[in-house]
């Protein structure tokens, strides 16, 4: 998992384009992605989503992983995932 001192420094806007997010979400994971078990992970993005502000970092950070792969898995950018993914970048943003 990406430190939370390195996310801050590759942090792109909420509004970049999404090439230039791909590009965070992927330093995240690293090359061997998140070790813990895809449950896991939907269930730490969806915590997240159902309240921002409350999140620590390290959870922000797994549910835009989680999410990225997921639009990824799904073949495409579903407007739900980005939107998550771009919610959660924010509240990064509004910490640093």
């Amino acid at each position: 998992m990406l430190p939370a001192d390195a996310a801050f420094e590759y942090l792109p806007s909420p509004s970049a384009p999404w090439r230039e997010v791909e590009r965070f979400c992927a330093l995240i994971g690293g090359s061997g992605g998140d070790p813990r078990e895809i449950n896991q992970l939907c269930e730490i993005a969806r915590e997240v989503e159902a309240d921002l502000r409350a999140a620590s970092i390290d959870d922000l950070l797994v549910a835009i992983y989680f999410n990225w792969r997921r639009a990824r898995w799904n073949a495409g950018e579903d407007a739900e995932v980005i939107c998550a993914i771009r919610g959660a970048i924010s509240e990064l943003g509004r910490r640093r």
